[in-house]
């Protein structure tokens, strides 16, 4: 199915929040200022993403640190350095991990204005 030409043109000038009324063009501005710190968080790869969201599904079943390690430990997983799991290295992932879901969900409205504005166009729309 195509679409008119004219159709299209002014599907264009409603995406722009843009209205005409005789010699005058009437359109919203908007202003919004976002604070977040979403954006200091990097990808991680799906390894290691797999091994968190495992440690924090133990943890969220009520496993302590200490199983949550020996669990680890005996299917051979090891830390991202190599080293084996200690109940320390996984309340430390664990307690990163959190700070870094928040980080991912956190963000602030600073401000957000709107204005009418109101341009006059004396010499009319060309056709």
């Amino acid at each position: 199915m195509s679409i008119n030409l004219e159709i299209w043109q002014n599907l264009l000038l409603w995406n722009n929040f843009r209205k005409i009324y005789g010699n005058y063009d009437l359109f919203i501005k908007y202003r919004v200022v976002v604070e977040t710190k979403k954006l200091s968080i990097f990808d991680l790869g799906p390894k290691r993403e797999n091994r968190l969201k495992l440690i924090k599904s133990l943890s969220d079943k009520g496993k302590s640190s200490v199983e949550i390690s020996d669990y680890l430990n005996r299917s051979n997983l090891k830390s991202p350095r190599g080293h084996q799991y200690t109940p320390k290295l996984v309340w430390m992932t664990l307690h990163k991990y959190k700070k870094r879901l928040k980080r991912f969900d956190s963000y602030k409205i600073v401000h957000k204005s709107e204005e009418l504005c109101i341009i006059s166009n004396k010499f009319g729309r060309p056709e």
